[in-house]
């Protein structure tokens, strides 16, 4: 993910900011410019990217289990989630949560950047055509 954050930042300031400026004039020119409706479709984005956050369902059911019995074990939960420390589960969850909101941010700004919006809004595995563009 680092060579292709790398990747896509070096081809960013190679090529310039014309495919960002072409993406955004194609997205306006698609959908409403108002300004509530720009908050909604980045308020629907952010939301989307945290579905990436997998497991933490699982986490927080083990984490209200153990506070009530800390010797219930249930299988398919994440190993990791039984060596969490008395008192550390926010603590975890706030670091998870932090790295990948800045994780979503770089990459999807990098796709914005780098890849024409038709590819992206064909469905198209965005890392794969961003992998792709920078090549």
């Amino acid at each position: 993910m680092t060579i292709l954050i790398i990747s896509a930042v070096v081809h960013w300031g190679r090529s310039g900011n014309g495919q960002l400026k072409e993406n955004w004039h194609l997205g306006l020119a698609r959908h409403s410019t108002s300004v509530s409706e720009i908050l909604k479709q980045i308020y629907h984005g952010f939301s989307l990217g945290m579905l990436g956050l997998t497991g933490f369902e699982c986490m927080s059911f083990m984490a209200f289990v153990t506070s009530y019995n800390s010797s219930t074990w249930f299988p398919g939960c994440p190993a990791y989630v039984a060596r969490i420390s008395d008192n550390q589960f926010s603590k975890v969850l706030r670091n998870l949560h932090l790295s990948a909101i800045a994780l979503n941010s770089i990459i999807m700004v990098l796709v914005l950047a780098v890849v024409p919006l038709e590819v992206i809004l064909s469905g198209a595995n965005v890392l794969s055509a961003l992998g792709l563009m920078v090549n």
